[in-house]
């Protein structure tokens, strides 16, 4: 069986939509769903930086987070800046990354990645993470003063 299709069998099987190709992709037609168990605790973008931003989980998700669900990953990607172009929510490469946050990648032994997507949680603060195919993202860091980018 050829990788395409196997690919799109193992999509359907899962759930996970596919495009007009077979490929597995689809994403932006999902709502989110979000995932802890990579939240890197120990990291200086973990429990840590929520604490010194007067947070817990609890009002990270209940404040934040849960505003994303209505929407469908392609509407939060298409989400307008206030001035300028492009958008609040928004793929970002490691490469790209300050050197902290890359060598953290490598610590948490994360360093596959190629990017990571931001959500904008207000004017500086930002949660950092894994956007997968399946729609659901896997939630690294929460930086709050967009340091890292």
């Amino acid at each position: 069986m050829s990788r395409k299709k196997r690919q799109a069998k193992l999509a359907h099987v899962v759930g996970v939509p596919t495009d007009a190709t077979g490929r597995l992709g689809g994403v932006d037609k999902l709502k989110p769903a979000w995932r802890f168990y990579r939240f890197d605790y120990d990291g200086p973008w973990g429990e840590k930086a929520l604490a010194d931003a007067g947070m817990t989980f609890d009002q990270l998700i209940k404040s934040y987070l849960r505003r994303f669900e209505t929407m469908t990953w392609g509407e939060i990607k298409s989400a307008a800046k206030g001035r300028g172009t492009g958008s609040k929510h928004h793929r970002i490469a490691v490469t790209a990354l300050e050197n902290e946050a890359q060598k953290r990648l490598v610590a948490i032994q994360l360093s596959r990645l190629q990017a990571l997507f931001s959500l904008r949680i207000t004017s500086k603060a930002r949660v950092f993470g894994n956007l997968k195919t399946d729609g659901i993202f896997e939630i690294l860091w929460y930086v709050p003063d967009h340091s890292i980018s």
